[in-house]
């Protein structure tokens, strides 16, 4: 299974939420940017238990791949019975305009 931002349904330059959550006083912010064929993850990390409370910011850029390059890469490696879906519970299938691509496939023995 590969799960992945499906970078073709996002708008170049809009900053989107992915995530948040909070454990013991720990916030992190998930985000996202596409900008081009990359796109830029962002991770913010406030410690609520530190005085005055420290924020630190962290900036990721990788390069995307469409449904079909995922696709081609796991034939050429051998996978068959691929799927794609929208979510992780498998129920919606694939659009071009859904948020996540959900791939899974199955190798043969």
């Amino acid at each position: 299974m590969v799960q992945m931002l499906n970078y073709g349904a996002m708008k170049d330059g809009e900053l989107s939420p992915i995530k948040a959550t909070e454990a013991n006083g720990i916030v992190y912010e998930r985000f996202s940017e596409r900008r081009g064929k990359t796109v830029a993850l962002y991770v913010t990390r406030l410690d609520l238990n530190q005085q005055p409370p420290k924020l630190e910011v962290f900036r990721h850029e990788v390069d995307n791949f469409t449904a079909g390059q995922i696709d081609e890469g796991l034939k050429l490696a051998g996978f068959r019975n691929i799927g794609r879906y929208s979510n992780l519970m498998f129920t919606k299938r694939f659009s071009k305009k859904a948020r996540n691509l959900v791939i899974t496939a199955e190798k043969p023995d």
